[in-house]
């Protein structure tokens, strides 16, 4: 989104807590 890297981190750390 507009807000990355904290919004991609967001993302890859919702995927790897399942």
């Amino acid at each position: 989104a507009h807000n990355f890297p904290l919004d991609l981190a967001a993302v890859e750390v919702s995927f790897t807590n399942g």
